[in-house]
């Protein structure tokens, strides 16, 4: 009877999938550390895509207690609103768009929206005429993303004055090289300048990016992202560390004789004789389908290559070395021997885009 009670109190789902993230708390604040020291100013510690896929009410909740962080940026209000349940006195803005429609929710929540346009600004600005209350934003300011932003030739004093409702606490731009061109990025940072010289209003420009390969004397915050996560591209040499590695293991092993194909379209035929492993994660759980015959793993040190069409929650690789009494060992998919970096090049993509695409439906174990 108590044995039935203990397995209805454990939560199934936290359980269920056989893969698993390691998150190092450590890590994580070494890399924060070193985002505010390369900075020279506070930070905006940006969290947006659930922290890069690392868990974003985990990850804010620490940082706020153990890194003394107050201010975070997202990139919807749903994540906003996530954060402000958990640390009722943050400073949270939505770097992204957000409807109309959810003004009251911000504006309950404390949060801070990115105003971006004259027609966000108008829609806004009347909705709030309508029910008599004002928020405070930020004011995005176009220097050569050509992306979201006002053109830098905004009169700041005429939008004070036209959008009354509207309370501008903070004033930003985005770098949109500052991993690959100097140039453009001072550039940008010389527009920049000219837009908010004369203002007051707290300002953020330099990315991860921006801060390691340019340094900060000029504006009042940064908003590092990815370097935090242990990544970044850069041409001087900064010690980020790794936060999160992602584990797998074998389920099934088989042997495959030669000639044989293995998995959908037979785009893997053995050439002699292999063992092979089977890995119950594939591109539904964000192991990226374009690693199909030229991905690894390791297992027990060992490399192992991927081999076949990688599935939907399944993958094959080849265990042709691997002594039986080492398939039980976690399966690194990233860790110590391959990171976001080394799988992002194989895949030509970027190390964003792989730490972002894992499955909410892998669990993840916090480690300080």
């Amino acid at each position: 009877m108590k044995q039935r009670e203990a397995i209805a109190n454990i939560n199934i789902k936290r359980y269920t999938n056989p893969n698993y993230i390691e998150i190092n708390l450590e890590n994580y604040k070494k890399n924060i550390e070193l985002s505010k020291k390369k900075s020279g100013s506070d930070i905006i510690l940006i969290v947006k895509s659930d922290a890069y896929g690392h868990g974003l009410k985990s990850l804010s909740e620490y940082t706020y207690k153990e890194c003394g962080i107050r201010h975070f940026g997202v990139a919807t209000l749903d994540e906003a609103i996530s954060i402000r349940n958990i640390l009722k006195d943050a400073v949270i803005f939505v770097l992204g768009y957000t409807d109309p429609l959810y003004l009251e929710d911000a504006i309950s929540n404390n949060i801070i929206l990115n105003v971006f346009d004259y027609n966000i600004a108008n829609l806004y600005n009347n909705y709030l005429t309508k029910i008599r209350k004002n928020i405070n934003i930020i004011l995005k300011i176009e220097t050569g993303m050509n992306r979201l932003g006002f053109d830098p030739n905004l009169n700041i004093h005429n939008f004070i004055d036209k959008y009354k409702r509207l309370r501008i606490v903070h004033i930003m731009s985005h770098l949109a090289s500052a991993d690959s061109s100097i140039e453009y990025s001072n550039m940008q940072i010389s527009k920049f300048k000219d837009v908010v010289k004369n203002f007051k209003f707290n300002t953020s420009l330099f990315n991860s990016a921006g801060i390691c390969n340019l340094g900060n004397n000029q504006f009042s915050f940064t908003r590092p992202g990815i370097m935090t996560y242990g990544y970044v591209e850069s041409n001087n040499n900064i010690p980020l560390k790794r936060v999160l590695s992602l584990y797998s293991k074998v389920i099934h092993v088989k042997n495959v004789k030669a000639g044989e194909m293995i998995s959908y379209n037979g785009t893997y035929t053995a050439k002699k004789n292999i063992k092979i492993g089977i890995l119950p994660i594939g591109y539904g759980d964000g192991l990226k389908r374009a690693l199909s015959n030229k991905g690894y793993v390791f297992i027990g040190g060992k490399k192992c290559d991927i081999i076949g069409r990688i599935c939907m929650n399944l993958a094959v690789v080849d265990v042709t070395n691997i002594p039986d009494n080492l398939l039980n060992e976690p399966v690194e998919i990233i860790g110590d021997n391959i990171d976001a970096n080394s799988m992002a090049k194989l895949c030509d993509t970027i190390p964003y885009e792989i730490l972002t695409s894992f499955s909410k439906s892998i669990k993840k174990i916090y480690k300080r």
